[in-house]
């Protein structure tokens, strides 16, 4: 199990890697010139809000995914409201490589893209929700007990540090009487 410090950090540090990595492909077309490249780099730009939304989304999912059962039926949605984004990108990118090819390679999409929609979202769900509720109770149990156990031996450890504390604090201020 990652720690949620370490998913947001993650998704962040690719999504800023993402950034300068598009901020050089950036300089890099006004110096080259080539109009594929430019147009790559135009799309790429145009949809960095797409983008940004999907990390965030599947940052959130994977957060919840840590979590048992009463919270972590949120992340199916998630991942599902992801979805829907990442094939709102992939059809902006057919576009945009049939704008490249000359060949309108979107055009067969257009007629089905709501159904694509629904079906990727009902998809992402349906193995969202049979993901949480094919696990067995035992292990659910297992999982919120082995839970249960490192909060307390977390709150025992900053009791002992505390306590340590108060007694260091003690004998430093009976050495200075």
């Amino acid at each position: 199990m990652r720690s949620i410090f370490k998913i947001v950090l993650s998704k962040l540090i690719g999504f800023l890697v993402f950034l300068i990595l598009l901020g050089l492909a950036n300089i890099i077309s006004n110096v080259v010139g080539n109009s594929a490249f430019e147009e790559i780099v135009t799309f790429l730009n145009s949809t960095i809000g797409i983008l940004f939304i999907l990390t965030v989304l599947f940052m959130g999912a994977e957060i919840l995914w840590q979590f048992p059962i009463p919270i972590n039926l949120v992340a199916p949605v998630l991942n599902a409201g992801a979805a829907y984004f990442v094939v709102t990108f992939l059809l902006k990118l057919f576009d945009m490589i049939g704008s490249l090819a000359a060949v309108n390679i979107s055009g067969p999409f257009e007629k089905i893209a709501p159904f694509i929609y629904i079906l990727v979202i009902v998809i992402v769900l349906i193995s969202g929700y049979s993901r949480i509720f094919s696990r067995k109770p035992r292990d659910i149990e297992r999982e919120i007990r082995d839970r249960k156990r490192e909060l307390s031996e977390r709150r025992r450890a900053e009791r002992r540090k505390r306590t340590e504390k108060v007694a260091r604090d003690r004998r430093n201020r009976s050495r200075r009487k």
